[in-house]
């Protein structure tokens, strides 16, 4: 069945010249009643009046997205955020296939691996028969894809630090997982909250946070800093901090010029799997900076690197970028109170 599925599901091209591919769309469904006990001839019929249908109108029509099935005991995730949050609410034993990105938690690595952000396997996916797929909002082709072949599927947000709450709230809401689902949400709640008091009543400063440039060169090339529609801003604003670039974009490319203009109090540094794909130290990534060394956050040693593989993924795990943020915009709070 499986060599059935991937032989179907390769286009169709039509000898007449200009002719599109042929949806692929009526071949799964086919497939699905087949599977379903639906006698063959019915499914012969299924296929023939949907191309039938292609070949009078020159095109097909993409199905509504199938209604995700109550308490689903089968799930793919097409994100590492979303990964995480399935685990963190107990529902890890649902999920049976992820993208090569996700590695944590550790169990998740002994998952199918369904490939990338844009070369997911949707044969696979098929394959694995999923009672829904989660993926991100801005996945629009993936889920366009996922319609085609009939699976259920649901888009979530996890951009913003409100929107991470509320994937986690939907997840459990659709699992049956509302306990786990509660539970984690307040316990985020909670360590927000403790770093929040620890820094009540600290002087205002000035942050630049970095979130990826050209490692290893020697130098300091290719810095984009993040924005105000970021949940990195949104961190800063939750201890008091300010986040020095108020551009229009999420993600800005900076020049030194630009960096020196803006005169941050504090620098981060984000660099996720630091030891294990950039191979450099903390201290030679803050060497590079040394190329602005009038930049007060350079002349006061206020760069801090964070360099653990959570730093770029807006899952549960965003609570110890905060926490790791804070302890970097004021580490004097910190060495008092700990």
């Amino acid at each position: 069945m499986n060599k059935l599925i991937y032989l179907l599901s390769r286009p169709l091209r039509l000898s007449r010249k200009g002719a599109k591919s042929f949806n692929r769309t009526a071949l799964f469904v086919a497939l699905r009643r087949c599977e379903r006990n639906i006698p063959l001839r019915s499914a012969c019929i299924i296929l023939t009046v949907p191309l039938c249908l292609f070949l009078l109108s020159g095109c097909g029509n993409a199905p509504e997205p199938l209604p995700v099935p109550d308490n689903p005991k089968r799930v793919v995730s097409l994100a590492p955020s979303i990964t995480e949050c399935l685990f963190a609410i107990g529902a890890g034993e649902r999920v049976v296939g992820v993208t090569s990105f996700c590695n944590y938690p550790e169990e998740a690595k002994t998952r199918q691996k369904i490939g990338g952000y844009t070369d997911a396997n949707y044969e696979l996916i098929y394959s694995m028969k999923p009672d829904v797929v989660f993926l991100l909002d801005e996945h629009s082709a993936a889920a366009e894809r996922l319609r085609e072949i009939g699976i259920p599927h649901v888009r979530l947000d996890t951009a913003t630090i409100p929107s991470i709450f509320k994937t986690i709230e939907t997840l459990g809401h659709i699992l049956h997982q509302e306990e786990g689902s509660e539970k984690i949400r307040a316990d985020l709640n909670g360590r927000i909250e403790t770093v929040k008091s620890k820094i009540a009543g600290a002087p205002k400063r000035r942050v630049l946070i970095s979130i990826g440039r050209n490692m290893g060169s020697g130098g300091l090339s290719d810095v984009y800093v993040a924005g105000k529609n970021t949940h990195y801003d949104e961190m800063l604003e939750m201890i008091g901090a300010e986040n020095v670039y108020s551009g229009s974009l999420d993600y800005a490319r900076m020049s030194h010029e630009a960096i020196m203009q803006l005169a941050p109090d504090v620098i981060i540094d984000l660099i996720p799997d630091l030891k294990t794909s950039v191979k450099m130290t903390p201290e030679e990534v803050k060497k590079e900076w040394d190329v602005l060394k009038n930049v007060p956050a350079v002349k006061n040693g206020q760069v801090c690197v964070l360099g653990d593989s959570y730093v770029c993924i807006p899952g549960p795990r965003f609570v110890l970028v905060f926490e790791d943020i804070a302890r970097a915009v004021y580490p004097e709070v910190f060495e008092v109170a700990e």
